[in-house]
């Protein structure tokens, strides 16, 4: 064996990995020829570490149980039977069939970007497996003959191509795009070109990140505003931080991007999206009844997957709208490594467009009373100062085939600043929110049925609201005197997340797969209020209040996957918290089941259990962006118990249509929320208690989808039905009552159409009334017998939404300018009806008149939005 006289060093790490994948890595690292049976080195399997071994060391550890030895002939290692193993191969009983195996990965094949949970499913069966985060899938079989597989990613044209399970060598790469070319038998089908697809799990539905952006909102880079226009999602709050899922409030949703926990995603006070589609790559939601690899919410959960950036070349995108710009930068970095940036930053402190006015007039209602104000008021007119900004990075390294490092970081902030004095009055406000975090993430592929992903997250969010006001105006019935009225509010808050998660997968056979892991999450919240309101040095409010919690979460999971035939999916598993700060056990157990009635019926159902160790609590209203996060304590603030029951099916009648029908109950308990109380003090004065009360709330609903294309026209129809009511053992004499976003009917219709360089989309939401709280009382500010708690309902909702967008090329750069425009018809809506209690309260009180006025919080009126954009 005169090939040993050179000493290359071979470092691998097996664990039941197939003999012949080894030999090929250890033929490319020492960079020698070999020579073997296919059919007869795939019938063995390696486990093993070796680090910095020899060739001759590393294939000697490969062959130890086998009964195959090698030589060297002319520098080609020849891989034969070894004569003195001979006899124990022949005395061996006989095996059992064997398993073949085929992994591979979907990517993009323009940018080479991995395509996370892409489907790959086996013609002439009802099996199918799906790629995990990275793109990688494996598939274990018992047939040798030539498979037909389907892979398909919404938002590309789907690939088939023929491989033999026992004849595949090395990890299969499937390539996807609009010219896919993979292998000599691929077919190529017509695209897929859906702005959003049901998927077989219960209340699972992908966005297309490409085509989400054609949709009507106030920034094309949106990705929240496509959300809300599903069945099930409230599209009638007009705000991306009130994503309310199956009528529950958007801190029961989990939002995770790249790992680690967002805590707030919109900017400009909820009027949009701060997540900016460039950098997105998929994006999925559940509306409920989710597995158990997800926790510690109570609702629903938006995954967002960021893009990994261009491996194969530099490129750059620009974009301008009538608030912000942003620039987009994708590279590789060498051979195994890319990078892609990605800001947004507005120009609304500099220059305000009509746009920005019209927004600013709609969000903060509040201040456009003190903008801008009568010269005889003031001498001076102002304007708030207000700017937003989002940043998004990612550096991706592909150490191997089958190892991925991945670092992740984002950023987005908001900020306002206003002040201005007269004559009679001066207002002083300074806000400052956002949200940050990282991610840091290991994902390796250690055989074709065991998978392993490492992430570490942290994120934090912080909130700073300072409103301080004075007033001087005359007294009633009076020519000279005048009332000094101040109000302050300042609110503190902030949260630190983090966290450590470990996932398995493991492929146990050709049914079933397992995945298993564990979890440590650590988050500390603080925050602190200071509430005053005084007439002529007569305090009518003054509350301080400080709480500070920190807790950590140690959760296990284990869930199996089994399917076959017409049983499309049959998912159990556990998910197990420990709660410090309680010191208590929580268990979750939770089921799905997909069964494929027909060829065009899929029958569905999940169950399951689910806890929540941190709240929101809106500080003003249920439609206001002031709120604070507090940790579950287990008192003041309990752990949130949320039991999820749906069931419901999936038919395709024909091709070009198709329905999605779900019915749901959620019992949630342990939720909290203030408590506002009034009272006369001795000296003949009205104050205002504010304290938390828990509650629990019931939602039953049905959501339904329909789809129908008609050649390069999409017409979506989303419809709910659905009631939510909450009870409590201290609000409405412990009678349930209505919940907030209580919502009877809800029903949106979007279209998408493709008209050569055209796009055009329209969207049409309506909501039946929602209810609004209207105390009543006696004259001594107690509340009146005939009060009953969210009685009154507001006005219907509807609003009429357009986007016309066109794309075209200069050179070699890839241009699009388009319009979109917010409630065509211009209706007025009312989000809300909040209350405060009045300056002359005691006045009021004693002539028998409720001490508190009322406030409408109107909707958006018409808006327009011109955005342009170029890429190279």
């Amino acid at each position: 064996m005169l090939g040993f006289g050179h000493a290359q060093s071979f470092t691998g790490s097996y664990y039941n990995a197939p003999l012949n994948l080894v030999l090929e890595e250890v033929s490319s690292q020492c960079n020698v020829k070999m020579a073997y049976d296919f059919d007869l080195v795939a019938k063995f399997t390696v486990t093993a570490k070796l680090h910095k071994v020899t060739l001759s060391e590393a294939l000697q550890v490969a062959f130890e149980n086998t009964p195959l030895t090698f030589i060297e002939i002319n520098g080609v290692f020849v891989i034969k039977p070894d004569p003195g193993k001979l006899q124990v191969l022949t005395i061996a009983p006989a095996p059992l069939p064997p398993k073949y195996k085929v992994m591979g990965l979907v990517r993009e094949k323009l940018s080479g970007e991995t395509l996370p949970y892409a489907s790959i499913s086996l013609s002439g069966t009802q099996n199918g497996v799906a790629a995990n985060s990275d793109g990688y899938f494996s598939i274990i079989t018992q047939q040798a003959d030539s498979l037909l597989l389907s892979i398909s990613y919404l938002g590309y044209l789907p690939a088939q191509l023929t491989v033999s399970p026992a004849n595949q060598r090395g990890l299969l790469v499937v390539e996807l795009d609009r010219q896919v070319e993979v292998f000599d038998a691929v077919m190529i089908a017509a695209p897929r070109s859906d702005v959003m697809q049901v998927e077989s799990e219960p209340s699972r539905i992908r966005l297309n990140s490409a085509r989400i952006t054609e949709l009507p909102s106030l920034s094309e880079l949106d990705i929240t505003a496509p959300i809300q226009l599903l069945p099930g999602i409230d599209g009638t709050t007009e705000s991306m931080a009130g994503l309310s899922i199956r009528k529950s409030g958007p801190d029961e949703n989990l939002v995770l991007y790249d790992g680690f926990t967002v805590y707030k995603i919109d900017h400009f006070f909820g009027a949009f999206s701060s997540f900016n589609a460039k950098a997105i790559k998929d994006v999925q939601v559940f509306k409920g009844g989710y597995d158990a690899t997800y926790g510690g919410r109570a609702s629903g959960v938006v995954e967002i997957t960021g893009k990994s950036g261009s491996m194969n070349k530099t490129s750059v995108d620009v974009g301008m709208d009538l608030l912000s710009t942003d620039v987009t930068i994708e590279t590789p970095v060498g051979k195994r490594a890319s990078f892609i940036i990605s800001g947004r930053r507005s120009f609304t402190d500099k220059i305000q467009s009509s746009l920005y006015e019209s927004l600013l007039k709609s969000t903060r209602a509040d201040l456009s009373s003190y903008t801008k104000v009568p010269a005889y008021v003031s001498n001076e007119t102002s304007d708030p100062s207000f700017y937003y900004y989002d940043l998004n990075t990612k550096l991706t390294i592909n150490l191997s085939s089958s190892d991925v490092v991945s670092m992740s970081g984002y950023k987005g902030r908001d900020k306002l600043t206003f002040f201005d004095s007269g004559a009679k009055y001066s207002i002083d406000e300074n806000s400052d929110w956002g949200s940050s975090g990282m991610s840091l993430r290991w994902a390796r592929q250690w055989s074709s049925s065991f998978s392993q992903t490492l992430v570490f997250g942290g994120s934090r969010y912080n909130l700073f609201y300072q409103h301080l006001d004075s007033l001087r105006k005359r007294k009633p019935l009076t020519l000279f005197q005048n009332d000094t009225i101040q109000k302050q509010f300042i609110l503190d808050s902030r949260i630190n997340d983090v966290s450590l998660t470990l996932s398995n997968s493991l492929n146990l056979n050709e049914n079933n797969s397992l995945d298993f892991g564990f979890s440590v999450n650590s988050v500390k919240t603080d925050f602190s209020e200071s509430s005053l309101h005084q007439v002529n040095q007569n305090v009518i409010i003054d509350t301080t209040r400080i709480v500070a919690n920190d807790s950590r979460v140690l959760s296990v999971y284990a869930q199996n996957t089994y399917s076959n035939g017409i049983l499309k999916l049959f998912k159990t598993g556990i998910r197990v918290n420990r709660h410090s700060l309680t010191n208590k056990t929580y268990f979750e157990p939770r089921v799905q089941i997909a069964i494929a009635a027909s060829s065009i019926l899929q029958l569905k159902a999940s169950a399951g259990r689910y806890h929540q160790f941190i709240n929101r609590i809106p500080m003003v209203s249920a439609t206001d962006y002031r709120s604070v996060w507090a940790v579950s304590d287990g008192a003041r603030f309990p752990v949130v118990i949320s039991d999820h029951y749906i069931a419901g099916f999936s038919l395709k009648p024909y091709s070009s249509m198709s329905i999605d029908v779900e019915g749901y109950s959620k019992f949630t308990d342990g939720l909290a929320a203030i408590y506002n109380s009034y009272r006369r003090t001795a000296t003949n004065k009205i104050t205002l208690n504010r304290s938390f009360y828990k509650y629990s709330s019931t939602v039953l609903g049905l959501d339904v989808m329909l789809k129908q294309n008609f050649g390069r026209y999409q017409l979506w129809l989303a419809y709910t039905l659905s009631k939510a009511s909450n009870e409590s053992k201290t609000i409405n004499g412990s009678d349930s009552y209505p919940a907030y976003d209580d919502q009877l009917h809800e029903l949106k219709i979007f279209g998408v159409a493709k008209v050569r360089r055209w796009n055009f989309s329209l969207a049409w939401i309506y909501g039946s009334g929602k209810p609004w709280d209207a105390p009543t009382f006696t004259n001594s500010t107690v509340l009146s017998p005939s009060y009953s708690k969210n009685s009154e309902r507001l006005p219907a909702y509807q609003r009429l939404d357009l986007a016309i967008g066109y794309a075209y090329n200069i050179g070699k750069v890839d241009c699009k300018v388009g319009m979109n425009i917010v409630n065509v018809l211009d209706i007025s809506n009312i989000l809300g009806r909040p209350y405060q209690i009045k300056d002359d309260a005691y006045e009021q009180v004693l002539q028998g008149i409720s001490p508190l006025e009322f406030s409408d919080i109107n909707g958006m009126g018409r808006l327009n939005t011109l955005y342009f954009n170029f890429s190279f």
